[in-house]
């Protein structure tokens, strides 16, 4: 079995516009708006790491640890299951949050925020996002929300739910593949206690037609310690925390795919897909 690999990550570049200026990404085409007009700030810097296999650690890694577990859990959903909308609704959300729930530390009212299927293009990475039927693999070192930069994606369950309004929530993504194992493009996590949380870390405005949100992004560190599970299974899910409202000592897991060179592992193009679910204590 393998105990690491090397490939890339692209970091956010340490650089000293970030001291006056902060990172944006624009969610939309500004075309229309010129040429001056620009999608993004954040220069990204492809480094080399080496991807640890997880499965070869000494101890488990956990959610309340590391920002990160592998859960043994078997859904009855395989493969174009996943794009049937009322299965998915009907029987997969729920046991994603049954799944949450067993490795949350202290009880939880759950809501799914929203799900995702991720199926790689054949000339990724070099695609163009909008040319693409569906989402693909991220190549650099992320959450999807910061603590601040959460609430207004929960807008809407707060709105149906208004006795959660100012409870302390966090945001969880549960990851399966839809077909496996596969060794195209896994996902790997940092593990939070290698994070500088002084130094490390930069919030990053997220800029969509309809609202504002904030992710995190991660500047290079050779301290940083990036786990994947080699050969996950369709039977597995890979739960990691993006968010807690109560800050970043609360662990959570940034997170990237990276390009896997195996010759043991089939290379079937990687579906996946992944669910949020926001917790309210």
């Amino acid at each position: 079995m393998v105990l690491s690999t090397d490939a890339t990550v692209l970091y956010l570049e340490r650089l000293e516009k970030y001291e006056t200026e902060k990172p944006y990404e624009v969610m939309f085409d500004l075309a229309e708006f010129g040429d001056n007009a620009r999608q993004t700030n954040c220069c990204l810097q492809p480094t080399p790491v080496s991807f640890l296999n997880a499965r070869k650690s000494a101890k488990p890694f956990t959610l309340n640890s590391n920002g990160f577990q592998l859960l043994h859990a078997p859904s009855t959903l395989q493969g174009d299951d996943f794009e049937n909308e009322d299965l998915v609704r009907k029987i997969y959300l729920p046991h994603v949050m049954e799944c949450v729930a067993r490795v949350l530390d202290e009880p939880a009212e759950m809501h799914i925020l929203n799900h995702k299927i991720r199926k790689r293009n054949s000339v990724f990475p070099s695609v163009v996002m909008e040319e693409s039927k569906y989402l693909q693999p991220i190549p650099s070192a992320h959450c999807d929300f910061s603590p601040g930069g959460a609430p207004p994606a929960l807008e809407g369950i707060i709105s149906r739910n208004p006795h959660l309004k100012d409870r302390p929530f966090q945001i969880i993504n549960v990851w399966r593949l839809m077909r496996g194992p596969t060794s195209d493009w896994p996902l790997a996590v940092c593990d939070y206690q290698t994070i500088d949380l002084e130094k490390d870390i930069e919030e990053c405005d997220r800029v969509a037609s309809d609202r504002l949100t904030e992710s995190v992004l991660l500047y290079p560190n050779p301290n940083h310690r990036w786990y994947f599970y080699y050969s996950q299974t369709v039977d597995e899910v890979l739960i990691f925390r993006n968010c807690d409202s109560r800050g970043y000592t609360v662990p959570f897991g940034v997170h990237v795919s990276f390009d896997f060179q195996s010759d043991v592992l089939p290379k079937l193009a990687r579906e996946s897909v992944e669910a949020r679910v926001a917790c309210f204590f």
